[in-house]
């Protein structure tokens, strides 16, 4: 039996603010596609308890709690979400996998991806954790020159961890690697995490622009903002702790 390329947020999940759901990504017809990528590669040393697989089910979950009707006004943006522009967003469920074979499900992931960006939909993904974003790098191939823009604490600039080449620690190297990748910007880095002073190193010589928490709160966002323009093609990665 084929296995789905993707499957239902799970018996007690919605769908992301009440989206329908579309599982045929072959005849997807949407300009936003929300899917959820649960597991990213475990390291086998992680003594912190990581739930990070519930996470695309717990975000869907607060979505139907915030969110209480694409009619009702948000004051984050002067107005309801869609403003009768006539936006199709749909949640296209989660990507299946064994957790013990998180090779198997980054290839899946990234083939749903490459699939919903042929059907010209915008991809909108839900970790799993910091991992997750490598196979949609890859993804991102024919959409390239990209700028990839992240929001976090950490710079994720590990060649491996334990000999993990994929893990949460990894994500910006392996954007680094990629030649459809033009630039990586990184937002909010703050007290210690996985990088060394050669990770550090590394990512400057590459070109990546670290801005700091500290930046962030004595420049505004609105200077931060400037770095960008109009006329380039970003994808925004936000790991949790970014949030702060």
């Amino acid at each position: 039996m084929k296995t789905p390329r993707t499957i239902p947020p799970g018996p007690d999940t919605p769908t992301f603010m009440d989206f329908p759901l579309c599982l045929d990504l072959e005849n997807l017809d949407a300009d936003f596609a929300i899917l959820g990528i649960p597991y990213g590669a475990p390291y086998g040393d992680d003594t912190i308890p990581n739930d990070q697989a519930d996470a695309p089910s717990a975000v869907r979950r607060e979505s139907k709690r915030l969110c209480l009707g694409m009619d009702h006004w948000d004051f984050d943006l002067n107005g309801p979400l869609f403003n009768g522009h006539g936006v199709r967003a749909v949640d296209c469920g989660n990507i299946p996998g064994n957790p013990a074979d998180t090779k198997q499900h980054y290839q899946m992931a990234e083939n749903a991806v490459r699939k919903i960006l042929e059907r010209g939909a915008c991809p909108i993904i839900i970790g799993g954790d910091h991992g997750v974003p490598i196979p949609v790098f890859q993804a991102l191939e024919p959409q390239g020159p990209l700028n990839i823009v992240q929001i976090d604490a950490h710079i994720d600039w590990r060649d491996e961890r334990n000999g993990v080449h994929d893990g949460y620690s990894s994500p910006m190297r392996r954007a680094s690697e990629l030649p459809h990748v033009n630039s990586i910007t990184q937002i909010g880095m703050r007290a210690q995490g996985s990088a060394r002073t050669q990770e550090v190193r590394d990512a400057l010589d590459y070109g990546a622009e670290i801005i700091t928490a500290y930046q962030v709160y004595e420049q505004g966002m609105d200077q931060i903002l400037k770095r960008f323009t109009k006329n380039e093609r970003y994808y925004i990665t936000i790991d949790a702790d970014g949030l702060d």
